[in-house]
């Protein structure tokens, strides 16, 4: 995953590109896969997970109003993973920072979100990737993707091909190692409760502002506590974007630890661990290949 740290670099690989039809007959709609769950702390903080594999590409906007916000949330998105933009082989490309000459030349076939954007607009995905972003439910009262080809931000023909299947390696094979698209939303409340003054019997500063526990029921009456050493998945979620194989390596197993012991209760979530893993498989360190077959005996998963 060391492509989202080196933002704007370019692939020094020449174009080997097969030709497939001129016209690829449109595939069926798939739906994308969702699952939500929260993570409640004695002390009064959570994050809330909101976890969607094979994010819509056929639209050039897709609304997900059951990932919704309180006031002042701060929300954090992850997104990595390929797919299928249509069209002549290859065509799978990476999801945040897809490479090749199409993208390069029109600028399209790229996820977009509306976190972080203003008046209801779409931006890119890779402007907001990792960061922390307080909520204005004015403004973003919920989550919102879209993905960019051919007539955005109006729909086209282009977009019927889109998808996740007849998977190949990408232009300069950019999608070795990947999996399938998969966006990860973190949401985070903005203000811990703080006990009482002792005597006063009031509550303390900035307690009226945090949202309850029954408030988080009625977004997700999903609980499970997603963390591994001490870390919640979410830390693990951005090492498994970072530079050093060592630190993929351990989110790796952090990954498929946390998966495993949550399978009943987060199937999606399970199924996702395994396709990053299976992808990881193929990574370029030997490291990183060692650390996801052993992570892969963990989730019970059977590779070839």
């Amino acid at each position: 995953m060391r492509w989202l740290r080196s933002k704007g670099m370019l692939l020094a690989i020449g174009i080997s590109a097969v030709l497939g039809d001129l016209f690829v007959a449109a595939r069926p709609a798939r739906a994308e896969s969702l699952q939500f769950w929260y993570d409640y702390r004695p002390d009064g903080s959570y994050a809330v997970y909101c976890l969607i594999y094979q994010p819509n590409v056929r639209q050039p906007r897709t609304e997900y109003p059951s990932c919704w916000f309180f006031q002042q949330e701060r929300v954090t998105l992850f997104a990595w993973g390929c797919a299928n933009r249509g069209g002549n082989h290859p065509s799978w490309v990476r999801y945040v920072d897809p490479q090749g000459p199409q993208t390069q030349q029109y600028g399209r076939f790229y996820g977009l979100t509306n976190l972080g954007a203003t008046g209801g607009n779409l931006h890119r995905i890779w402007d907001v990737w990792g960061r922390r972003l307080p909520v204005d439910r004015n403004i973003t009262p919920y989550l919102v993707l879209g993905y960019v080809d051919q007539g955005y931000p109006n729909y086209s023909d282009a977009y019927t091909d889109n998808g996740y299947y007849d998977r190949d390696n990408g232009w300069g094979n950019q999608c070795v190692g990947q999996p399938d698209a998969t966006v990860w939303v973190v949401i985070e409340n903005p203000l811990r409760p703080v006990a009482a003054p002792k005597g006063t019997g009031q509550p303390g500063k900035g307690s009226e502002k945090a949202p309850t526990l029954e408030a988080l029921k009625k977004r997700s009456p999903v609980a499970a506590a997603t963390w591994y050493k001490g870390k919640p998945l979410s830390a693990w979620l951005r090492d498994l974007a970072d530079q050093k194989s060592e630190v993929r390596g351990e989110a790796i197993t952090a990954l498929a630890t946390i998966a495993a012991e949550h399978r009943k209760t987060l199937p999606l979530l399970h199924t996702v661990a395994g396709n990053h893993l299976t992808a990881a498989l193929h990574d370029s360190h030997p490291a990183i290949r060692a650390r996801a077959s052993e992570a892969l005996k963990k989730l019970g998963v059977q590779t070839k």
